[in-house]
């Protein structure tokens, strides 16, 4: 997508929202989300990944987008407090492998090697190529 269209469409999309009078739906948070992301966007993509991890504290999109946003800001210790608290959501949605991904990025960049490993044992089973990277870079000495 390019910058023309992603400010196009996050124009739209504000315009849509702002323009409902109930509730913002899931799709309607992931779809700012997503192209937030998309646009690189980082400090944006924090601010309503926020709300919507109170709002709908139970997306495990959701959080993997603030943990996501958090990681490209440098903010680590917030990243790692987003991958925790998506965990549980991780039980509803267990192949989710972008999050165990992130949620094994964090915890090495916190320090925290054995459970970094333990993720990445995790996302294994659903993305080998991700896991073989991942464990390749944790255990880079």
């Amino acid at each position: 997508m390019g910058e023309g269209t992603s400010i196009g469409f996050l124009n739209s999309l504000l315009r849509r929202l702002l323009a409902k009078k109930d509730k913002e739906t899931h799709q309607d948070w992931s779809e700012r989300a997503q192209a937030l992301s998309e646009a690189g966007d980082w400090q944006g993509l924090a601010i309503p990944c926020r709300r919507w991890t109170k709002a709908q504290p139970d997306q495990y999109l959701a959080w993997v987008k603030l943990s996501l946003a958090y990681y490209h800001l440098g903010r680590y210790r917030k990243a790692l407090k987003a991958c925790r608290k998506f965990r549980r959501a991780l039980r509803l949605k267990p192949d989710f492998a972008e999050a165990w991904g992130n949620l094994a990025l964090a915890y090495f960049l916190s320090g925290n090697r054995s459970a970094a490993l333990e993720a990445v044992k995790k996302l294994r089973r659903h993305d080998p190529q991700k896991a073989d990277e991942l464990f390749n870079l944790i255990m880079k000495p």
